[in-house]
């Protein structure tokens, strides 16, 4: 076997190297896209200055945004699962 073999797309270990690699990102996505919600409800109380306490301005946009985020990440997530499942039924 020679070193270039597994760098290729569609050897074995070049397959499970991609596949490995999308599975890690799950749970990036799934924190990035909640923390990217929480910032953008966060502005938006800010913004609009409907906050509930003054320290944080956390109100109806924040709480919002988050669970638009928390659900754009798993929605993510069931797509890449899903993406990877259906590369292993190909093999």
């Amino acid at each position: 076997m020679s070193p270039e073999e597994p760098r290729k797309p569609g050897s074995p270990v070049g397959r499970a190297l991609r596949a490995s690699l999308q599975a890690s990102t799950i749970g990036l996505t799934l924190v990035l896209a909640t923390v990217i919600g929480f910032g953008i409800g966060l502005a938006l109380d800010r913004l609009f200055h409907t906050g509930f306490a003054n320290d944080w301005h956390v109100g109806w946009f924040t709480i919002l945004f988050t669970l638009l985020g928390i659900i754009a990440g798993f929605r993510e997530m069931i797509r890449t699962v899903i993406r990877l499942s259906e590369g292993e039924d190909q093999r």
